[in-house]
């Protein structure tokens, strides 16, 4: 169990144990990178709380449970497609309407592009374990949708917004993907200028800026942790909500912007065996990522229901890409193993999250099975091959599935481990900073017919696993 604790922590630890020099002198190039990193991410989270609360009492609205469900996975769309589909949506819509997404302006409106949808759908659960309270109020109170709003659903939902809030601007903190296509040459963030000197040398001046990025965020982490807010936890009721609906176009938009800008012409300035050579190349990548997703969330299930464990997953939030990255380049200096520690990376960044998104949920689920398999004398090994296993293979699966696809797509990781043109992703990133989008939308398609792929292959292991368990 400690083992998966130090794996999960280890950039910290080699940053921490390389630390032998820190710069603390701030230059004008580092005070501006911190100042407008700072300043996107408030914004960014500003817009997509705003809209997302907004497109929550739409979502909320709805009666129909097909339709609510159909709008559910329209708003999550933007959040869990690779962000390379996304990127290159809105540089296709810039493109075709003649203004920039270069700099501040599109930095921002990629990542509300991304957030909205998800701050919808997490307002309207957090609305659902309300609904008994507001809706009452509602009715004693106001018939005035405006001012019920106001007077009655943002009072309690205080601590909702506070920690959505916090969440969306420290994943726009840390965000390399994004700025490394759109972000302009006065557009650099901590990130990508942590990027820069890795790629310059300058590893000393890098850890430092490592260092500060993550005494910030810890400290925004602490004080989110000590913030009390309103509770409640009463069940829904069927006093009738007011008529919201409209809004729901708030959740919705995002997706209707990327499939709108997901339409071009395409062109391959490269032969057949190239493209073929490159897809074979990021396709391996990815089923090996997924793979090693796979085996360590059994690993990691083998050691769950554990209290100590959860509790550290649930409060454990995945270092920045960059900080990652440049663990990996202080701890290792051979290219060779660098370009394996690849997939080390990819399940740092992708644990804690797909852990709160799938496996939380999972785990209290079989928590009283694995309870009373122990009444009967189970040891670990026996519960695990007779209920864990079989029971998470499906969940397991997917968590798997969907890291495959955003390492299909990823670009971020293996501009700093790969550096190279080897993979997809990192020529259709080549493609849009050059803004030959035809050229994207073309490799895009390749891409594309690379996560149909995947998809196919999880199809089938989850029909063999339904035969099977």
């Amino acid at each position: 169990m400690f083992f998966l604790i130090l794996f999960l922590l280890s950039p910290f630890l080699i940053l921490f144990f390389n630390i032998t020099e820190l710069n603390f002198s701030l230059t004008s190039e580092v005070k501006h990178v911190f100042a407008f990193t700072f300043e996107q991410s408030f914004l960014s989270a500003l817009i997509s709380v705003v809209l997302g609360f907004m497109g929550s009492l739409g979502l909320i609205s709805l009666q129909n449970k097909k339709v609510s469900k159909a709008m559910e996975f329209m708003a999550l769309a933007p959040c869990f497609v690779p962000v390379i589909f996304v990127v290159f949506s809105c540089l296709n819509i810039s493109s075709f309407f003649k203004f920039s997404l270069q700099g501040l302006f599109g930095i921002i409106f990629v990542h509300s592009l991304i957030n909205t949808g998800v701050c919808s759908v997490l307002f309207s659960t957090a609305l659902k374990n309300k609904i008994a309270v507001i809706n009452k109020l509602f009715v004693l109170h106001s018939k005035n949708s405006f001012v019920y709003v106001c007077k009655f659903i943002l009072p309690l939902m205080i601590k909702d917004i506070v920690y959505i809030f916090s969440s969306v601007f420290l994943f726009c903190f840390t965000s390399f993907s994004i700025p490394l296509v759109i972000g302009g040459v006065q557009s650099t963030t901590v990130d990508l200028l942590i990027y820069e000197k890795i790629l310059s040398g300058e590893l000393s001046l890098a850890v430092t800026l490592a260092f500060v990025q993550f005494l910030f965020l810890a400290l925004i982490l602490f004080l989110l942790n000590s913030f009390k807010g309103n509770e409640s936890s009463i069940e829904v009721s069927r006093i009738p909500w007011p008529r919201l609906s409209p809004l729901i176009v708030f959740a919705a938009l995002p997706f209707i912007i990327l499939c709108a800008g997901f339409v071009s012409p395409m062109s391959f300035s490269q032969n057949t065996s190239f493209y073929l050579k490159m897809s074979l190349n990021s396709l391996f990548i990815a089923l090996l990522a997924g793979y090693l997703m796979f085996m360590f969330v059994q690993f990691l299930l083998a050691f769950l229901p554990n209290k100590f464990l959860e509790f550290f997953l649930q409060h454990y939030t995945s270092p920045s890409t960059a900080l990652t990255c440049l663990a990996v380049v202080i701890f290792i200096s051979s290219s060779v193993v660098l370009k394996l520690s690849l997939f080390w990376v990819y399940l740092i960044l992708f644990i804690p999250f797909l852990y709160k998104m799938f496996l939380q949920s999972f785990v209290d689920q079989i928590r009283p099975v694995i309870k009373l398999a122990k009444t009967y004398g189970g040891d670990r090994w026996m519960i695990y091959k007779v209920v864990i296993f079989p029971l998470s293979y499906k969940v397991t699966l997917l968590v798997a599935f969907i890291a495959a696809a955003w390492v299909l797509g990823d670009y971020a990781v293996t501009s700093v481990l790969l550096g190279d043109l080897s993979t997809l992703a990192l020529n259709i990133k080549n493609s849009m900073r050059a803004y030959r989008l035809d050229e994207s939308f073309g490799l895009l398609m390749i891409l594309l017919l690379g996560e149909g792929i995947l998809f196919i292959i999880y199809r089938g292991l989850l029909k063999f696993g339904n035969k099977e368990y």
